[in-house]
């Protein structure tokens, strides 16, 4: 296997919802999200888009899948993880979050990969339907190699913004 470093210099993650009437975190809200950044693997820089979608389980515990392609550079790479978190649906403007996911990294004409890991920051209510949220991610690569990776561990920060409609 081999390890790719992650430079995410800017991701974007927006929430639509089709409950008008319910809170961004509230039981029965289905999340629909956009991801549009920017990341580096293998000496190349890449433009990463993907989509991703969540559902509420109870207020404040959310399930969920992202898909993301990282695309312009060489190798192509894909990603597909699914999601558990808990965003801290309290009364105010700070909405703390944590969360673990599982994911699996395809790379084109290379072994794919599998990695853990958590999520934890939190959410600011900006008003008229939308909270923006920052958070920090650590990722730990399975099967890892230290004669392959320099390093089988990778943490990066986020930046999300949370739109209900």
């Amino acid at each position: 296997m081999k390890r790719f470093p992650i430079a995410i210099l800017s991701a974007i993650l927006i929430g639509f919802s089709g409950m008008v009437s319910a809170g961004a975190f509230d039981k029965g809200r289905t999340n629909l999200s956009i991801v549009v950044g920017s990341g580096g693997a293998f000496a190349s820089n890449y433009t990463v888009i993907g989509v991703g979608v969540d559902y509420l389980l109870q207020d404040g515990l959310q399930v969920g899948v992202d898909v993301q392609a990282w695309l312009g550079g060489s190798p192509t790479i894909y990603k597909v993880s699914p999601q558990l978190s808990y965003v801290f649906n309290r009364k105010g403007d700070l909405k703390p979050y944590a969360g673990a996911f599982y994911r699996k990294t395809f790379i084109e004409n290379l072994q794919d990969l599998e990695s853990a890991g958590y999520r934890a920051g939190a959410y600011f209510n900006k008003g008229a339907g939308y909270q923006m949220g920052v958070g920090y991610v650590y990722e730990s690569y399975l099967n890892c190699q230290t004669t392959v990776f320099n390093d089988c561990t990778d943490s990066y920060p986020e930046v999300l913004i949370s739109i209900s409609l």
